[in-house]
């Protein structure tokens, strides 16, 4: 029987072999193979060499279906014990596995996962971004670099050395290598970064929580580092500028406040505490009446607008401490323009919602500039003796009106009138 012979037969018997008898007869079709690439030692003749290739296409048609339907691949240790030599060079290929064909991606799930890619490590840079620019720490610097390593894997899925790389990870975990992996690859990384992204609300909130705390704890330069960071990573939340704007006032910076100040009102029109601290900073620090009292004005209007969530509630005792102190420093900046009386109705109208010591120093203020006398030392007389009903922001100020009254009324007691 030549060689020929041999593998053609031993090619019909793997045909017909079932279960049991499929892993032998694809070792003898194998062995065969062997003996007819021996037998090749000197060149066949071309109708020996076109039947040969044709034997071939059958095996290489018949061994990947007997070896899937095998419970494992004996390839390997049939090459370990076959006669030498025992490790076959790639040249004889019946020794070694097929290739298995690579699914080709629709041209349109390429795009996608491209595209998925992209916007990943899009996203993952502007969250590292808002991390930075709140200033370095140790939560920065791990959150960035965490998202750091998903940029640079989702990117390098679609170069040919990261592919190669991830190809052999997903292998050592046990995933087959398809082309399709690129796909939900991409798709996974753009979930990981959208969640990055979608939590940088939530983060912003525990930084502001946290710089709320450094605040009452009198740690004041560590509060506006939180606040700042809370800012970076939530750039419309009109709250966390609003703490940063007070935190601003607080360590004397007042052109950062003002500004602060300004984009809080910029993001919400409705957050009246925004207009009326930067009225209040026009009046004390800037030396801007004007803008203080348009400031105020839009202030009250907020504060009594029906449809603003926010708007003051009359049976609620905070609200009214909250609408007189507006009051109170509209009146401040019609006092600042000389229009006593319209100074003199919001200053009264504070003190029919409230009863406090700061509108008595301003009406006495009043009074002082038209000359009444009488009613200026009554007013400054109840400036030293209300009580506050709670701290007052700005309170500097109105510790400089009580030492103008106290001189005031010494000063009139001197004089024995």
């Amino acid at each position: 029987m030549t060689p020929l012979d041999r593998y053609t037969e031993a090619l019909d018997a793997l045909e017909q072999a079932q279960d049991d008898g499929a892993e032998p007869a694809l070792l003898e079709a194998l062995l065969a193979r062997d003996a007819l690439d021996r037998s090749f030692s000197t060149p066949p003749d071309a109708a020996a060499f076109t039947h040969a290739a044709s034997l071939d296409a059958r095996l290489k048609t018949l061994a990947p279906k007997t070896l899937e339907a095998l419970s494992h691949d004996p390839l390997a240790p049939w090459r370990a014990t076959r006669p030498p030599p025992r490790d076959p060079p790639e040249s004889a290929w019946w020794w070694y596995p097929p290739p298995k064909a690579t699914p080709k991606e629709p041209p349109g799930w390429t795009l996608f996962s491209f595209l998925a890619g992209a916007v990943a490590v899009a996203l993952v840079l502007e969250v590292g971004r808002r991390f930075l620019q709140g200033g370095e720490s140790a939560s920065s610097l791990v959150g960035t670099s965490l998202q750091a390593v998903i940029g640079l894997v989702a990117g390098g899925s679609f170069t040919p050395l990261g592919r190669r790389w991830l190809e052999a990870l997903l292998e050592r975990w046990g995933v087959r290598r398809r082309t399709r992996w690129r796909r939900f690859l991409s798709i996974g990384f753009l979930g990981l970064a959208l969640g990055f992204f979608g939590s940088t609300s939530w983060m912003a909130d525990i930084f502001e929580g946290l710089g709320y705390a450094s605040y009452n704890q009198g740690r004041l330069s560590q509060s506006i580092r939180r606040f700042e960071r809370a800012v970076a990573l939530d750039p419309g939340d009109a709250g966390a500028r609003y703490a940063l704007a007070f935190a601003f006032e607080d360590a004397f910076r007042y052109q950062d406040a003002q500004r602060a100040y300004q984009e809080t009102t910029r993001l919400d029109g409705g957050f009246y505490f925004a207009y009326n601290n930067l009225a209040r900073l026009q009046l004390l620090r800037l030396d801007s009446p004007g803008e203080a009292l348009a400031l105020m004005n839009r202030a009250l209007a907020q504060a009594e607008d029906p449809h603003n969530p926010m708007t003051l509630d009359p049976d609620d005792p905070m609200d009214q401490l909250i609408r007189a102190r507006l009051l109170k420093n509209r009146g401040w900046a019609y006092l600042q323009l000389d229009f006593l009386q319209l100074s003199e109705r919001d200053l009264k109208a504070a003190l029919e919602v409230l009863e406090s010591p700061a509108p008595h120093c301003l009406l006495a203020l009043v009074h002082k500039q038209r000359g009444d006398e009488e009613a200026e030392l009554a007013a400054w007389g109840s400036c030293l003796t209300v009580a506050e009903p709670l701290p007052q922001e700005g309170s500097e100020v109105e510790t400089l009106w009580r030492a103008e009254g106290e001189a005031r009324l010494l000063e009139e007691g001197k004089s024995g009138r």
